[in-house]
């Protein structure tokens, strides 16, 4: 998958939203595996064929759970893109691997460091006094995101980097989310900062497991 094929990927993604602006890009249903076997729209690149398996569905629920797989999929395959191209980080050959999407490659100051990336939101449970401790806290925030990952075969504790989208409701969410210039501008400062030995990832214990972690906000 080289750079092109990430362009047109990109403009896929905001076809959903461009053309039908009201589009409801939620799971529908808690994620789990077994509507993960039932919906898998991966080898789908184009909005318009998964239109068209959209329409072998009978539930409005599968419906939903495979639009919003589909979306959450290739916009997270574009985020790991995001941090590798300009070299200084390499993605997984394995696509089926569940143990990193992306390893640093040459950043000054620091070592090759395998992640898995993390596209998330800033949780809606937490209220305006909470959102204002974790960003104050962002070894705790980085935590929560650990304990309550999904359990399914998802669930791992391994090094991760999160990218969590700060939005205040899901439209302006779906747009941030294919807003992948500014996340390819907040990535270039990221490794500059780490460079300028002005940042350097996080250190934690979860669960019994030594992590390497980190996080970045997407406004």
């Amino acid at each position: 998958m080289d750079s092109s094929f990430y362009s047109e990927i990109e403009l896929e993604l905001r076809r959903p939203i461009i053309e039908h602006p009201n589009i409801r890009l939620e799971w529908g249903v808690v994620q789990n595996n077994g509507s993960d076997k039932d919906t898998k729209p991966f080898s789908i690149y184009r909005f318009s064929d998964l239109v068209r398996k959209l329409k072998t569905f009978d539930d409005y629920y599968d419906k939903m759970y495979c639009l919003c797989r589909w979306f959450r999929h290739w916009c997270a395959k574009c985020d790991e893109n995001c941090f590798c191209w300009k070299g200084k980080a390499i993605q997984n050959p394995d696509v089926f691997s569940k143990d990193w999407d992306i390893k640093f490659n040459g950043v000054k100051n620091i070592d090759d460091i395998e992640f898995d990336v993390k596209s998330t939101r800033m949780p809606d449970v937490f209220d305006d006094d909470e959102r204002k401790y974790y960003l104050n806290h962002i070894e705790e925030l980085i935590k929560w995101f650990y304990d309550k990952q999904s359990r399914g075969v998802r669930y791992g504790i391994q090094n991760r980097f999160f990218l969590v989208h700060m939005s205040k409701d899901r439209m302006s969410e779906n747009l941030l989310r294919v807003d992948f210039d500014k996340k390819r501008k907040i990535i270039d400062e990221y490794y500059d900062s780490i460079e300028s030995g002005k940042h350097t990832p996080y250190k934690l214990n979860v669960d019994g497991v030594d992590v390497v972690s980190d996080i970045l906000f997407i406004y």
